[in-house]
């Protein structure tokens, strides 16, 4: 109970403004895109794909800011999809973006599957250059389950940023649940393998003290799953935050 109580403790609960204003901080703007699923604002999307351009943040060549564009794209597949009817009218406010952002929005409506969106996607293909073209109309052809960071196998680490990005979008405990389930990969032999496992379990330790729902999931599935070697690790993980926290008190207290 002591456990429960700290670690829910250490949740933050800040969640994005309300209004439908321009973004102002980098701040501002990852706040709205870490607890979106809190306080959905999807009239906002322009707004932020517009912070995106300025920023360049979704220029798939830049090393700054890396997986970013594919990050965004499922984390506004995921709202596509629960907007559909809504993407004929927001499209118009996306008139003035670049390449690099309508190249993300075309991928993110073929991640959201359904009728409008796919409409939209083929409307709009001449936004991007050939090359980029060819791609979307090979992932159009794509089997969506391969797409899906819900279903598709997770064979490098960069799916685990994308898993933790449909939770952003949804809060749907899902996607955590598939985090928590290739922790077991930590300390594995394989380089690969142990970077999955390694980058899942450093990013369920970030959420854990972030989300109270996936921190009430850990607490769960340490005591529940059904690989032993999962919840050890998931025992150890909320012992360092625990301790972590119990540290952070006593050196706060002692100033």
């Amino acid at each position: 109970m002591f456990l429960s109580c700290l670690l829910l403790a250490c949740v933050t609960t800040t969640v994005a403004k309300q209004d439908p204003t321009p973004f102002v901080t980098d701040n501002e703007f990852r706040s709205w895109f870490a607890y979106y699923y809190k306080d959905p604002h999807p009239e906002r999307i322009t707004a932020a794909l517009s912070f995106m351009k300025r920023h360049g943040y979704l220029n798939e060549n830049s090393k700054r800011y890396g997986d970013i564009p594919v990050i965004a794209s499922i984390f506004l597949g995921q709202i596509f999809a629960a907007n559909d009817q809504s993407l004929s009218r927001w499209s118009e406010s996306w008139q003035n973006l670049g390449p690099n952002e309508w190249y993300v929005i075309l991928v993110s409506l073929r991640m959201a599957d359904r009728p409008q969106a796919m409409r939209l996607l083929n409307d709009n293909l001449n936004k991007v250059d050939r090359d980029h073209q060819q791609r979307l109309i090979s992932l159009r052809k794509t089997d969506i389950h391969t797409l899906d960071p819900l279903t598709a196998e997770v064979v490098t680490s960069r799916q685990i940023s994308l898993l933790w990005s449909g939770f952003n979008a949804t809060g749907d405990l899902r996607y955590a649940q598939r985090v928590v389930d290739t922790i077991h990969l930590f300390g594995a032999d394989d380089p690969s393998a142990q970077e999955i496992g390694e980058t899942a379990l450093m990013s369920l330790a970030t959420h854990v003290i972030q989300h109270e729902a996936v921190s009430r999931l850990c607490l769960e599935q340490r005591q529940k799953h059904e690989d032993p070697r999962t919840r050890l690790l998931l025992e150890a993980m909320l012992a360092a935050i625990v301790n972590a926290a119990e540290k952070r008190g006593r050196d706060s207290i002692s100033h």
